[in-house]
Protein backbone atom coordinates (compact mmCIF):
# COMPACT_ATOMS: atom_id res chain seq x y z
CA UNK A 1 0.00 0.00 0.00
CA UNK A 2 3.06 2.26 -0.51
CA UNK A 3 2.05 5.51 -2.79
CA UNK A 4 5.56 5.08 -4.56
CA UNK A 5 3.79 7.65 -7.12
CA UNK A 6 5.14 10.67 -5.24
CA UNK A 7 8.35 9.33 -4.78
CA UNK A 8 9.09 8.54 -7.97
CA UNK A 9 8.00 11.56 -8.90
CA UNK A 10 10.34 13.34 -6.64
CA UNK A 11 12.91 11.26 -8.04
CA UNK A 12 12.25 11.97 -11.93
CA UNK A 13 11.48 16.06 -11.75
CA UNK A 14 14.74 16.64 -9.15
CA UNK A 15 16.79 14.02 -11.61
CA UNK A 16 17.89 12.10 -8.20
CA UNK A 17 19.86 14.94 -7.30
CA UNK A 18 18.31 14.38 -3.67
CA UNK A 19 19.15 11.26 -3.45
CA UNK A 20 22.74 10.19 -5.13
CA UNK A 21 26.31 11.59 -4.20
CA UNK A 22 26.71 14.81 -6.37
CA UNK A 23 29.67 12.14 -8.23
CA UNK A 24 26.75 9.84 -8.93
CA UNK A 25 24.62 12.88 -10.43
CA UNK A 26 27.12 13.51 -12.98
CA UNK A 27 27.66 10.36 -13.74
CA UNK A 28 23.87 9.97 -14.22
CA UNK A 29 23.27 12.97 -16.42
CA UNK A 30 26.15 12.11 -18.27
CA UNK A 31 24.53 9.26 -19.71
CA UNK A 32 21.40 10.75 -19.91
CA UNK A 33 22.31 13.23 -21.55
CA UNK A 34 24.11 10.60 -24.25
CA UNK A 35 21.36 9.00 -24.38
CA UNK A 36 19.15 11.86 -25.62
CA UNK A 37 21.75 13.02 -27.56
CA UNK A 38 21.26 9.92 -30.04
CA UNK A 39 20.00 10.01 -33.13
CA UNK A 40 16.08 8.90 -33.03
CA UNK A 41 16.99 5.83 -35.39
CA UNK A 42 16.65 2.20 -34.56
CA UNK A 43 19.80 0.59 -33.62
CA UNK A 44 20.84 -2.60 -31.98
CA UNK A 45 20.85 -3.26 -28.39
CA UNK A 46 23.57 -5.57 -26.69
CA UNK A 47 21.46 -8.37 -27.03
CA UNK A 48 20.23 -7.73 -30.00
CA UNK A 49 16.74 -6.47 -29.27
CA UNK A 50 15.45 -3.01 -31.50
CA UNK A 51 16.99 -0.35 -29.42
CA UNK A 52 15.15 3.27 -30.41
CA UNK A 53 16.66 6.23 -28.45
CA UNK A 54 13.64 7.12 -26.85
CA UNK A 55 16.09 9.15 -24.93
CA UNK A 56 16.61 10.82 -21.54
CA UNK A 57 13.32 9.93 -20.07
CA UNK A 58 12.82 6.45 -21.33
CA UNK A 59 16.58 5.48 -19.60
CA UNK A 60 16.29 8.13 -15.76
CA UNK A 61 12.24 5.72 -15.56
CA UNK A 62 14.15 2.22 -16.11
CA UNK A 63 16.86 3.86 -13.92
CA UNK A 64 14.56 4.51 -10.95
CA UNK A 65 12.71 1.02 -11.67
CA UNK A 66 16.77 -0.24 -11.34
CA UNK A 67 17.39 1.76 -7.91
CA UNK A 68 13.94 0.66 -6.39
CA UNK A 69 15.20 -3.14 -7.00
CA UNK A 70 18.26 -2.53 -5.80
CA UNK A 71 16.77 -1.95 -2.39
CA UNK A 72 14.10 -4.19 -2.90
CA UNK A 73 15.48 -7.16 -0.40
CA UNK A 74 15.30 -4.30 2.45
CA UNK A 75 12.12 -2.88 1.47
CA UNK A 76 9.98 -5.70 1.31
CA UNK A 77 11.54 -6.78 5.16
CA UNK A 78 10.26 -3.24 6.68
CA UNK A 79 6.79 -2.09 7.36
CA UNK A 80 4.72 0.76 6.29
CA UNK A 81 6.51 3.43 8.44
CA UNK A 82 9.68 2.14 8.27
CA UNK A 83 9.78 2.47 3.99
CA UNK A 84 8.13 5.50 3.77
CA UNK A 85 11.30 6.71 6.14
CA UNK A 86 13.23 5.05 4.22
CA UNK A 87 12.26 6.37 0.49
CA UNK A 88 12.68 9.65 1.97
CA UNK A 89 15.93 9.21 3.50
CA UNK A 90 17.65 6.66 0.67
CA UNK A 91 21.08 5.30 2.36
CA UNK A 92 23.11 6.33 -0.76
CA UNK A 93 26.06 8.06 0.82
CA UNK A 94 27.89 4.89 0.28
CA UNK A 95 27.00 4.66 -3.50
CA UNK A 96 29.97 5.96 -6.36
CA UNK A 97 30.02 6.20 -9.94
CA UNK A 98 30.55 2.23 -10.56
CA UNK A 99 27.45 1.40 -8.32
CA UNK A 100 25.84 3.74 -10.62
CA UNK A 101 27.40 2.66 -13.90
CA UNK A 102 25.61 -1.05 -12.72
CA UNK A 103 22.61 0.43 -12.17
CA UNK A 104 22.72 2.36 -15.63
CA UNK A 105 23.63 -0.81 -17.59
CA UNK A 106 20.62 -2.73 -15.95
CA UNK A 107 18.27 0.09 -16.97
CA UNK A 108 19.67 0.13 -20.57
CA UNK A 109 19.14 -3.64 -20.80
CA UNK A 110 15.75 -2.68 -19.79
CA UNK A 111 15.18 -0.17 -21.95
CA UNK A 112 16.19 -2.34 -24.64
CA UNK A 113 14.30 -5.47 -24.14
CA UNK A 114 10.81 -3.22 -22.94
CA UNK A 115 11.02 -0.13 -25.04
CA UNK A 116 8.87 -1.60 -27.79
CA UNK A 117 6.98 -3.42 -25.95
CA UNK A 118 4.62 -0.78 -24.12
CA UNK A 119 2.00 -3.33 -22.79
CA UNK A 120 4.75 -4.86 -20.53
CA UNK A 121 3.38 -1.79 -18.46
CA UNK A 122 -0.50 -2.05 -18.30
CA UNK A 123 -1.95 -3.25 -15.25
CA UNK A 124 -4.24 -6.19 -15.41
CA UNK A 125 -5.02 -9.79 -17.04
CA UNK A 126 -4.61 -10.15 -20.35
CA UNK A 127 -7.96 -10.85 -22.04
Amino acid sequence: NIDILSTAFRWITCLMVRELPMVCCVRLWDTLIAESAQSAGQQRGPLGAECSSAGFEALLVYFCACFTAYFSQRLQEMDFEAITLFLQQMPTDSFDDKKVELLLGEAYVLKCLFQQAPRHLECGSPE
